[in-house]
């Protein structure tokens, strides 16, 4: 009889080992309130193994997956707007769990401006306050300043400055002797007394001894052309509208003859050889600038 030979196939089975897994469990920032632009550090906490974590700062910004070795680890994002935001971490790959807190970002402060700021503008000159003999114009030595600016404040080249070559007090009205009637602005009514502070000196003539104060020349004389022919030349006149003229010289009131814009001028016949003005400030109960 034949012996049979019996095969035997053994199988071995090894139980599956379940793949461990890690876990997220806390997220803290390195400080609650952080000014925007500054680094901010995200340190997140949990069990391993932690292969990678996905990170929204709440920014709107878009999510970040970070690969890393363990936890806990440190993220950094920098923020680049004011408000408070929810950060969100959650575990991926072999990492499960999700876990968030808050951040409070305020605004970073502005930057000081490098743009050169504008010049200051000029310190007015004003005659007022270098006329010494009070004559209405300022003379090169009376002037404080330079010979350089003095130029070029003399626009006329007359060797003075005037109240219209530099600036002077705003509610003084300039009369200058080179011209007839000077419109001060000032509306008064029939019968109010104006009250008129004037000061300086013309010159009525190429003779520069031939001067005049608001009372008149100092030589009494007269001028037969003049608005006011019997009145000193060079006294200081005024006309309300188309009134006739009124001699104010060196009185200080005049009572309206008229109602209307008031007018002040110098009594004198020929015009074109003065020079220098008048600076006259006035008070009217009435006055109202036009």
């Amino acid at each position: 009889m034949r012996a049979d030979i019996l095969t035997m196939v053994a199988v071995l089975t090894v139980p599956t080992v379940a793949q461990q897994r890690g876990a997220v469990s806390g997220v803290s920032v390195h400080k609650a309130t952080v000014q925007a632009g500054v680094p901010v550090e995200i340190t997140i906490t949990g069990a391993n193994p932690c292969g990678a974590v996905r990170v929204d700062p709440g920014d709107d910004t878009e999510r970040v997956t970070y690969p890393i070795t363990q936890v806990p680890t440190t993220v950094r994002h920098t923020y680049h707007k004011s408000g408070q935001f929810k950060v969100r971490v959650e575990g991926m790959g072999n990492c499960d769990g999700a876990v968030s807190t808050f951040i409070q970002i305020t605004a970073a402060p502005t930057a000081p401006s490098t743009a050169t700021p504008p010049p200051a503008p000029p310190t007015p000159v004003r005659v007022s306050s270098m006329d010494a003999d009070r004559d209405g114009v300022v003379t090169r030595g009376e002037w404080r300043g330079s010979a350089q600016a003095f130029r070029r404040q003399d626009k006329n080249n007359d060797g003075v400055l005037s109240g219209s070559e530099v600036q002077d007090d705003r509610n003084d009205v300039i009369v200058k002797a080179t011209e007839r009637w000077a419109n001060t602005g000032v509306q008064v009514r029939l019968g109010d007394v104006v009250r008129i502070e004037s000061q300086g000196t013309v010159q009525l003539s190429a003779n520069t001894s031939d001067t005049s104060s608001p009372g008149g020349a100092g030589s009494g004389r007269r001028a037969a052309s003049a608005p006011l022919p019997d009145r000193p030349a060079g006294g200081l006149i005024a006309r309300i509208g188309n009134a006739p003229p009124i001699f104010v010289g060196a009185d200080s009131t005049i009572r309206a003859n008229a109602s209307g814009v008031l007018y002040l001028g110098v009594n004198d016949d020929e015009l074109s050889d003065n020079r220098g003005e008048y600076r006259v400030r006035i008070d009217a109960p009435s006055a109202r600038r036009r």
